[in-house]
């Protein structure tokens, strides 16, 4: 969670360089989403009561601090969110804007940082609240590495593993928390994941428009991939191997040691993603096309002092998620005698994954929606119950390090075994 103080913007100003950064931030944001909801009267009578929780020192005024004191982007964070956790039911009239007690920091476009401290709403939840999502039909617990200390719950909005709002809550205090919306798949956690502006017509899809924004797009348009050099690319010779560690080191190594980006096209299985898709998330590319803008969309900095030598400079210790209280840890293929994994990614033991958090329940598979039909695919052609080492469908996570000119993310990779050889059948950065 975002640790920074509430945004009390009816205070008696004190200009100190913090505030002026964020005047500097406010000037920026205008430029994203001029038009979001400008004023107070947009919001709904819900919205208004939560955004009154909100402007709580004395004497500010609701409309004004909405429309004087918030930048665009934090109105339409606000809008936004609030308009997408309304459309929860939680049962008996109540959903999920009524489970949130106060809002204490409305967290839109920040520059500079990567999406886990932008595009969300700090909340005081109450009392009922994680036992209110937790029975939720369709959503499943939350698998949250880049949140230390945070449980939470994901409403897998058009059968999406992570889709749609994300609840979180402090394990150590869980009145305390926040709520987001995860918006992309299938490619990289970038700094647009939870930007309602920049994806507005998946965010449309399913919550339809936002009162005072503007209307909903003619179908989901295409995400722009910006283009990232690949600093100082090593020739590697590498290729998949029958075992599935051997073969991560070497697919990882490959990509962000060596960055041969065309090397790395023999680690992926003929039956992928955007194979299978025929097209759908590459907007015009050919499969392999899509694989190539994928790994070096991993790219952000283009100077060769960043070039990592070893993959201990590029992966950060695998930390386990904080699970929900109750549920039981995660298992990992390649543990130590500590039970955690003695490499820097985990392979996850998949029968100890909670149902619906990184692979479809049963009663996706019956409904299978276009993001997630691949998924039901790769359960019902490669997963079999029983001995997991033998299975031929495998899962592995690991975490970028910040601040080597990489992505930021949580690097969620499904793997299959095709020919007697372990290869990567999709990638899905996360938080």
């Amino acid at each position: 969670m975002d640790k920074r103080p509430a945004i009390y913007p009816c205070h008696t100003p004190r200009w100190t360089l913090s505030k002026l950064a964020i005047l500097v931030s406010w000037a920026a944001a205008i430029t994203l989403v001029a038009a979001a909801q400008a004023h107070y009267s947009d919001l709904s009578p819900e919205q208004q009561a939560a955004f009154r929780s909100f402007c709580t020192p004395p004497g500010c005024n609701p409309t004004s601090t909405w429309e004087q004191s918030l930048n665009a982007s934090q109105r339409l964070e606000f809008g936004g969110g609030t308009h997408a956790i309304g459309t929860v039911s939680i049962g008996n009239s109540i959903t999920g804007l009524d489970e949130i007690s106060n809002f204490v920091n409305i967290v839109g476009s920040v520059s500079g940082v990567q999406s886990p401290d932008q595009f969300h709403l700090d909340v005081i939840w109450r009392d009922t609240s994680v036992g209110s999502f937790n029975v939720l039909q369709g959503w499943s617990n939350h698998l949250s590495w880049l949140h230390n200390g945070m449980f939470g719950y994901q409403q897998n909005a058009g059968d999406m593993p992570s889709g749609g709002v994300v609840v979180l809550f402090e394990k150590s205090n869980q009145a305390q928390g926040q709520f987001h919306i995860d918006m992309r798949f299938w490619g990289h956690f970038g700094v647009d994941n939870g930007n309602i502006d920049k994806n507005y017509g998946t965010y449309c899809d399913w919550y339809g428009a936002i009162s005072g924004y503007k209307p909903c797009p003619e179908g989901i348009a295409s995400v722009e991939q910006p283009e990232n050099p690949i600093p100082l690319k090593l020739k590697s010779t590498a290729a998949p191997l029958p075992l599935l560690r051997d073969s991560v080191k070497a697919f990882l190594t490959t990509w962000y040691i060596d960055r041969d980006l065309d090397t790395l096209g023999a680690f992926v299985a003929r039956d992928n993603v955007f194979a299978y898709n025929k097209g759908q998330f590459t907007h015009g590319l050919t499969s392999m096309s899509a694989w190539k803008e994928l790994f070096g969309g991993a790219f952000v900095a283009h100077t060769s002092a960043l070039h990592p030598a070893a993959l201990g400079e590029v992966l950060d210790n695998y930390q386990p998620p904080t699970m929900p209280p109750g549920t039981k840890e995660l298992t990992y293929l390649n543990a130590g005698d500590d039970g955690l994994p003695k490499d820097r990614f985990a392979i996850i033991n998949v029968s100890s994954l909670p149902p619906g958090s990184l692979l479809p329940t049963p009663a996706t598979q019956e409904r299978s929606s276009r993001n997630r039909s691949f998924l039901v695919h790769l359960v019902s052609g490669y997963h079999s119950e029983g001995d997991p080492t033998s299975a031929d469908l495998a899962i592995v996570v690991y975490l970028i390090r910040p601040h080597i000119g990489l992505v930021r993310e949580t690097a969620v990779t499904y793997w299959i075994r095709e020919e007697g050889l372990w290869k990567l059948a999709a990638y899905n950065g996360t938080d």
